[in-house]
């Protein structure tokens, strides 16, 4: 799974943070899309929880190095073929480059 992170789109263009979130299927052996993040960032954490199905995304910013931090949380899930992120409850500090 690809959550966030740098993407370049033009050749001559700086690297910019994402909302692209896609995963991977190995029966058809190939990326697909999944719905977007709420907010664009860089340096986040992702954890699942697989018995509820949910991936929590957890700080990150807007840039690689900056010193811009988010304290943010989202929260994927999919009921059906209907997926979504809603937001959770931030997190007592903004963090960024945090996941080992």
């Amino acid at each position: 799974m690809k959550l966030g992170g740098l993407v370049q789109e033009e050749e001559n263009e700086e690297m910019k943070a994402s909302k692209l979130c896609e995963r991977y299927d190995p029966k058809k052996k190939r990326w697909e899309k999944m719905i977007s993040l709420k907010t664009a960032r860089v340096g986040l954490c992702a954890v699942g929880v697989e018995k509820a199905g949910e991936i929590y995304v957890l700080g990150g910013g807007p840039t690689l190095y900056g010193k811009t931090k988010f304290k943010t949380v989202e929260i994927y899930s999919k009921n059906g073929k209907k997926e979504s992120w809603t937001v959770g409850p931030p997190m007592k500090k903004p963090r960024k480059l945090f996941c080992k």
